[in-house]
């Protein structure tokens, strides 16, 4: 075999350890205690971010009450949201921090956010425009 195959299945192999949360081969030997504190502060930030989309579409329960049609392509935004994701593993890599280690929950979690804020506000915009034709 080449050794520029075997090197790329390599660093593919390392790609996907990574993306598992296994950045070295030391990580296959460390305690189920280090391995947690090391993604505790991930899941912290995780479990607020989730929060933080829950309350956001909180924030538009007005609009989902005057239009609930909206509700029913949240999930469609949602969806098409993590085609953008690509942004935050370059962001991650701009601010020195291994993109594959942090970024796929994060990513996820991000373009929630994202999708959720510009989905209900967009309506929102909407609904304050047909109240302002109709009145």
């Amino acid at each position: 075999m080449d050794h520029a195959v075997i090197s790329k299945s390599i660093e593919q192999i390392k790609d996907y350890a990574k993306l598992a949360g296994l950045t070295a081969e030391e990580d296959l030997k460390e305690t189920t205690k280090e391995s947690m504190a090391k993604r505790l502060p991930w899941l912290i930030i995780l479990l607020f971010l989730g929060m933080g989309v829950s309350t956001v579409v909180w924030a538009f329960e007005g609009v989902v009450a005057v239009l609930p049609i909206v509700i029913c392509f949240q999930s469609l935004i949602l969806d098409m949201a993590g085609n953008v994701g690509t942004l935050v593993p370059m962001f991650f890599h701009k601010i020195k921090i291994d993109p594959a280690v942090a970024s796929g929950p994060l990513i996820t979690t991000v373009n929630d956010l994202v999708a959720v804020v510009t989905y209900y506000g967009l309506a929102w915009m909407f609904l304050i425009r047909m109240m302002h034709i109709a009145g």
